[in-house]
């Protein structure tokens, strides 16, 4: 049984997204409790024996970051390119397998266009998230800058992003996060070895598993791996935020 989980979050739960957040209740968006206690309730019902530090902090501090140098495995569950980059980074630096997952949903005028997911599992030294072509590095150097760097980009019209807002279904979600969770299983199991990318198409309802160049010329896979505090990825990522 897995005993030692670590959640990082600094969101509270809020009534617009009880809609995709498994476990909430109406009273939590009363309270404004934070999303990492709930998911900690929810853990401790299913396993009542596990450890779960709830860490309810931006993935952008220092303390975030000096934990998840000491996790086995990095679950990356989150919307945002520059925090993805991050995690891509110290999972090179700290060789530690790191799956990551998106979904999202194009609708244009109310009608859905494209829908669907994808999972990734980035095993050091046979990869990362940039030889996958699964992180905006253009996005993500905007996500990590300051807001005056920011605003600035947003009045040259340098971003296209920005700001928008994106449905979230449950459900879809939920897909994803399974065959997160079963590569995962392959993965620490040795059942198989995980698929390293797998494309979910919602309205084909196809699942794809996707092959990329690994290791070639990737700035992160040739200067970062295994060299870990020598990158001083703690440092730098937390001045970020």
């Amino acid at each position: 049984m897995l005993d030692d989980i670590l959640p990082v979050n600094p969101d509270r739960v809020e009534l617009s997204n009880l809609n995709r957040l498994d476990g909430g209740r109406p009273w939590d968006a009363r309270l404004r409790r934070k999303k990492v206690k709930v998911l900690r309730r929810e853990i401790k019902r299913i396993a009542p024996g596990s450890k779960v530090t709830a860490l309810a902090k931006s993935l952008l501090t220092k303390e975030a970051l000096n934990a998840l140098t000491r996790v086995d495995v990095l679950f990356g569950c989150t919307d945002n390119d520059g925090t993805r980059l991050c995690l891509n980074e110290l999972s090179a630096g700290y060789l530690k397998p790191y799956i990551d997952m998106g979904s999202g949903i194009d609708a244009p005028g109310g009608s859905i266009k494209e829908a669907g997911g994808r999972v990734t599992v980035v095993l050091p030294g046979a990869g990362c998230l940039l030889d996958a072509k699964c992180v905006d590095v253009s996005q993500a150097g905007y996500e990590l800058a300051g807001p005056t760097m920011q605003e600035f980009a947003r009045q040259q019209g340098y971003v296209t992003r920005a700001h928008v807002h994106a449905p979230s279904v449950m459900s879809l979600n939920q897909t994803v996060a399974s065959l997160a969770v079963t590569e995962f299983k392959a993965l620490v199991t040795g059942m198989r070895p995980p698929f390293r990318l797998l494309h979910y198409d919602l309205l084909k309802e196809m699942l794809r598993p996707v092959t990329f160049q690994t290791g070639g010329s990737c700035v992160v896979c040739h200067n970062c791996l295994g060299k870990g505090d020598l990158l001083g990825i703690v440092k730098r990522y937390a001045a970020a935020g």
